[in-house]
């Protein structure tokens, strides 16, 4: 079961302030908001043995669903839509020796950063600064979008407790040079979030902080280490970074070796047509990365 159904994840939640709501059929909802006042329940990453019962929708222009396998226990007009969580990732069996599987420029990039003096330690919630610092960084640098600093905090001060988040630091005499925020669930640790300074991607310390995470979660018996987002094609029978503003960042994932996953998608179950049509015209006209989608 991913970390996304788990009930740490549902206290998260709770605790951010976003209604939630489980069926009898054991999946987690969360409703999201929509311009003038209205709104629509998702569940990502559920797996169900029978018809999907969704939460009561009177009113509401849809249902969104992003299964963990196929649709065909899913019943409604289905639409494909813009995804809320990665719809391909890179996993890692963590039963092997994890670094057998890493291209030779990763193993050696790795070394590299120690014998530079790079180090990695492991922490809680007293590292929140020097996470946000670095997740700030890496955004201004490669311009993507951050959720709000309470989200991130929210998140760590209610998993870390719980043994369900780390933060891991890679320094160096003092100087933080990459960061990375874990989660951790049923046997599989996720990289969810990360950073780096420039200073850190010239000495590699995100491949030595990677490494050092695996082994971590390999050490504390967890069979899977999810790199949770890629976007890669397959070119002559293997996997390549696509040509889009994500290739850096997929290169640097699939560098490290295991399975390229792929999931369904995400859909809207459309329950006003008309209502909808007109949603989904406005969408194209505004920037896709607002918080209501």
């Amino acid at each position: 079961m991913s970390f996304l159904q788990s009930s740490e994840w549902e206290q998260f939640l709770v605790a951010y302030g976003t209604p939630t709501l489980r069926t009898e059929q054991g999946v987690l909802w969360q409703r999201r908001s929509l311009p003038r006042g209205n709104g629509y329940w998702w569940a990502s990453r559920f797996s169900v043995s029978e018809t999907l019962l969704l939460p009561q929708h009177t009113g509401d222009w849809f249902t969104r669903v992003e299964p963990e396998h196929d649709t065909a226990r899913i019943s409604g007009t289905l639409r494909a839509t813009t995804a809320q969580q990665p719809r391909q990732t890179v996993l890692i069996d963590l039963y092997k020796d994890p670094e057998v599987g890493f291209h030779q420029k990763h193993r050696y990039n790795a070394k590299l950063a120690q014998k530079r003096g790079v180090t990695v330690s492991w922490h809680g919630v007293e590292a929140m600064p020097r996470l946000l610092h670095l997740l700030q960084r890496t955004s201004e640098r490669q311009a993507f979008r951050l959720h709000p600093p309470h989200y991130y905090q929210t998140l760590v001060e209610v998993l870390a407790p719980l043994g369900a988040a780390s933060i891991g630091i890679a320094s160096r005499g003092g100087e933080d040079l990459a960061v990375l925020l874990l989660i951790h669930h049923h046997g599989t640790t996720t990289y969810l979030h990360g950073g780096s300074s420039g200073e850190g991607k010239r000495d590699m310390a995100p491949h030595l902080l990677q490494r050092e995470a695996m082994r971590r979660a390999k050490e504390a018996g967890h069979h899977t280490y999810d790199l949770w987002g890629t976007h890669a094609i397959q070119r002559n029978g293997e996997w390549v970074a696509a040509n889009d503003a994500a290739a850096g960042v997929t290169r640097f994932k699939l560098g490290f070796g295991g399975t390229v996953v792929e999931y369904p998608g995400t859909f809207d179950i459309v329950h006003r047509p008309a209502v909808y049509g007109a949603y989904e015209l406005y969408r194209k006209f505004n920037d896709r990365r607002r918080a209501f989608r």
